[in-house]
């Protein structure tokens, strides 16, 4: 009979330890659901604040941000180059130019700009 209570008793323990489950599954579920709302509010709000900050920026210190759009092309540029320059292929003039011709033929913008 003993032996029967203890195997009824962890039968009931296992139950209890499914329902248990289930109910951390439902929590975890519902706190992802909300994290993922709050996220999404999070984003567009940020979002919205960075716009207008910049916005000021642009209008309010126009000298401050065009030095800063130049100096950030200037560097795009400087990286590009050096890492075409480590490119085998296109140390040559002649090869990097027919390459660059071919990708605005691929383009389209050759025909654009050249042709009319």
């Amino acid at each position: 009979m003993e032996v029967k209570q203890k195997d009824n008793g962890s039968q009931k323990n296992q139950e209890g330890e499914r329902m248990g489950e289930k109910e951390i599954s439902a929590q975890i579920g519902e706190e992802v659901s909300r994290q993922l709302k709050t996220k999404h509010l999070t984003e567009k709000t940020m979002l919205a604040d960075v716009e207008k900050f910049q916005e000021k920026f642009r209008t309010h210190h126009k000298v401050i941000y065009g030095t800063l759009v130049f100096f950030g092309v200037v560097l795009v540029w400087y990286g590009l180059w050096t890492v075409i320059h480590d490119i085998p292929g296109l140390k040559n003039p002649i090869i990097a130019m027919l390459v660059g011709m071919a990708i605005l033929a691929l383009t389209g913008t050759w025909y654009k700009k050249f042709v009319g």
